[in-house]
């Protein structure tokens, strides 16, 4: 990170819409089911899967649980069959 920014040439809203809204979508299938295994996972289960998707003490690397939810089905052997828009 810069000890300073220049923001000289800037412009306040540039980007700003008025009538922008967020557009809420419905979670896939296979999000549903991934939130689901998550949600029933104790503390201490969701941790085993968290460094299972390659989290670990002191590290960089920082998983979420899409990424466990992804390894766990990748050590099933379901991720083509939950998600077949991944199908090589």
């Amino acid at each position: 990170m810069k000890d300073h920014y220049d923001f000289s040439n800037a412009e306040r809203g540039k980007f700003y819409r008025k009538d922008a809204t967020l557009k809420d979508r419905k979670p896939t299938a296979d999000e549903l089911a991934g939130i689901q295994w998550w949600n029933s996972m104790t503390e201490a289960e969701r941790a085993k899967a968290l460094e299972a998707a390659g989290w670990t003490s002191g590290g960089s690397a920082t998983p979420s649980a899409a990424d466990a939810w992804t390894v766990h089905k990748q050590r099933l052997g379901l991720e083509n069959a939950l998600n077949p828009s991944k199908t090589p």
